[in-house]
């Protein structure tokens, strides 16, 4: 039958054309029954739409192999299909209403079939009716609710299968999405299913499905079919992302049914539909990595560990194979810092990929050179010079208890408080990782200042530690010397023509200490009888002078008896004197009286007096 530009009405009225029906040119049809056709449904008509007047009618496809063509796209109310063979699509088409597959295969081809009625259960089906499709084609469904839309995808390339997905919108605003079933292994079509994130033992070699979202915003629950028999066992579903790989979509609800029922796996609230395909996959078994430590020292070996459980373990570094065995351990020592460490491990039918570990190498850290402290020399305090350890940063400590208590974590010690000793350990510690120094204390003890009256040779006290030398202050020239030293070693001294207060220093381990032992001279006190006060720098001052003197004291008079000087103490007479002033005002040009005394060394005393005479 032939529409050549005709209107042609049905009343509730059954249109029965064996055979093709073809429409031409302006051909329209005002349908409110059904037209039933055995043949192909061929659309030339070159009107805006074939069916006019909200044609609320029934198109039945109920003959053999038939196909939906022509050059315009037929828009459907209700499209119906039965008879004995798969109806295929040549173009696009729409239905405005239902579409009713019953037992029946729908093939899109690369087409596409759009159902526009947005409520849930205008798509309809009973035991093996589906919708195929190839390439870009696939059923669309328009939504307007928060309802469970099914796609009843299937294919009969190769092994038939229906393979349903819902969608479910999460918002109830305007949707279009778009189903098909790809009855084939993805990587065929370019989505391979080796590059995934390796969260799985394995993705789908079947099928998968391409779901687009063509319109709206909203994300949806999306779910997918399977056969627990036919397929396999599927507990989680995968979405092709920019990586570009498969990427697991997280938390899923699984659904098991035993086939001939179908099970059904369903991701909640999925927004990403950059890329249209969707798959399902077996999860990886659980493999964890771990070690014994992810920040080392340089050196430092690390032991990491699989989960037991699986056959073979083969470990990487830095995606290198650095070892493939049963062993679920590995022992790595050299790693350098950001090195990146996993491990995959297979059981018989399946690998687990772990998780990467990075390592952290701190650098050795430098305490510096051993050191060696004089108790003798202060300051003390900051010998651990920051400045030499590397890196700078760090902590000083010491597992000596005699050392420990004296040391602060700067580095600064109280090395006075510590006894003498050798190998006192100093540990400098950066990152966790340490390095030793060696400390040794040293020190000398010469003795306690005393006084001796010997009349030759004699010997200085026993000091500690043995094995020092001996040396003196030279008392006129203050310079370190040895010349009246017999022995250095023992400390025989000559006394020769030492006198009075001398400084000896005894040196032990590169330590100095001193003791002051007062000589007796021959016993020998006076007083300049004559002084120039007149600022020269010669002669301004009176001094007691003397040989041997343990103390003297002296008083001076004008010639009317008062007192103008009182030097009340040894080191006033012998080392400040009288500048002939009184009260800080000059004096004239006379002579005074003074009286003095006091004792040697060797016990005796005497007193003295006589005239002291001050001159301009």
């Amino acid at each position: 039958m032939t529409n050549n530009g005709a209107s042609i009405f049905s009343n509730n009225a059954l249109i029965f054309v064996a055979g093709e029906l073809v429409t031409q040119d302006t051909g329209t049809y005002d349908n409110s029954g059904t037209i039933e056709v055995t043949g192909d449904w061929t659309n030339n008509s070159v009107a805006p739409v074939v069916f006019i007047n909200s044609s609320a009618g029934t198109v039945l496809l109920s003959g053999g192999a038939q196909n939906i063509q022509g050059t315009a796209v037929t828009n459907f109310h209700d499209l119906k299909l039965t008879g004995t063979g798969n109806k295929t699509q040549m173009i696009d088409a729409t239905v405005g209403d239902s579409l009713v597959l019953n037992d029946r295969e729908l093939a899109t081809d690369t087409f596409n079939m759009h159902v526009t009625n947005t409520a849930p259960g205008c798509v309809t089906r009973v035991d093996s009716g589906i919708v195929s499709s190839l390439s870009t084609g696939g059923l669309a469904r328009n939504m307007l609710s928060t309802s469970t839309y099914l796609f009843p995808v299937g294919s009969s390339a190769g092994t038939w299968r229906y393979r349903p997905a819902e969608v479910t919108p999460t918002s109830a605003t305007a949707h279009t999405f778009k189903v098909r079933l790809a009855n084939t292994d993805a990587t065929l079509e370019g989505w391979d299913r080796s590059i995934n994130d390796s969260t799985f033992c394995e993705v789908n070699p079947d099928y998968y499905h391409m779901i687009s979202r063509t319109n709206g915003t909203s994300d949806a629950d999306v779910t997918i079919w399977f056969d627990d028999a036919l397929d396999n066992v599927y507990a989680q579903m995968a979405h092709w992302q920019t990586v570009p790989r498969w990427e697991n979509m997280g938390i899923v609800t699984t659904v098991m049914n035993t086939s001939p029922l179908l099970s059904s796996v369903t991701s909640s609230g999925w927004g990403n539909y950059t890329f249209p395909s969707f798959i399902l996959g077996t999860p990886a078994p659980p493999l964890l990595l771990s070690s014994s430590n992810t920040i080392i020292c340089v050196s430092e070996t690390v032991t990491f560990t699989a989960t037991p459980g699986f056959t073979l373990y083969e470990f990487f570094i830095n995606s290198i194979s650095v070892q493939n065995s049963s062993l679920n351990t590995y022992i790595a020592s050299g790693l350098a810092s950001g090195s990146i460490i996993e491990v995959i491990a297979t059981n018989p039918n399946c690998n687990g990929y772990s998780n990467k570990l990075t390592i952290t190498v701190i650098p050795a850290p430098q305490a510096g050179p051993d050191y060696e402290l004089c108790k003798n020399l202060i300051p003390f305090a900051t010998y651990l010079d920051t400045v030499a350890a590397t890196p700078s940063g760090g902590t000083w400590s010491s597992p000596d208890p005699l050392v420990s208590p004296n040391l602060n974590p700067d580095g600064s010690i109280n090395h006075l408080a510590i006894p003498w000793g050798n190998g006192y350990q100093i540990v400098y510690t950066f990152g966790g990782c340490t390095d030793t120094m060696l400390l040794d204390v040293t020190g000398a003890l010469a003795g306690a200042d005393t006084t001796a009256c010997p009349t030759g040779a004699f010997f200085l006290s026993a000091a500690q530690p043995p094995g020092g030398t001996w040396s003196y202050l030279d008392p006129t020239t203050g310079i370190q010397t040895t010349t009246n030293i017999i022995d250095p070693l023992t400390g025989e001294i000559d006394k020769g023509d030492l006198a009075g207060p001398i400084t000896f220093i005894y040196t032990s381990q590169g330590c100095p200490d001193t003791m002051v032992v007062t000589l007796c001279g021959e016993n020998d006190i006076w007083v300049p009888n004559i002084f120039s006060p007149n600022g020269d720098g010669s002669n301004d001052i009176v001094f007691v002078r003397g040989e041997a003197v343990d103390y003297v004291t002296i008083v001076i008079y004008d010639r009317w008896g008062e007192l103008i000087f009182d030097g009340n103490s040894t080191e006033v007479a012998m080392n400040t004197g009288w500048d002939g002033t009184k009260r800080g005002k000059e004096l004239a040009p006379q002579v005074f009286v003074y009286f003095m005394k006091g004792a040697f060394l060797d016990g005796e005393e005497f007193e003295k007096q006589g005239n002291i005479t001050l001159v301009k």
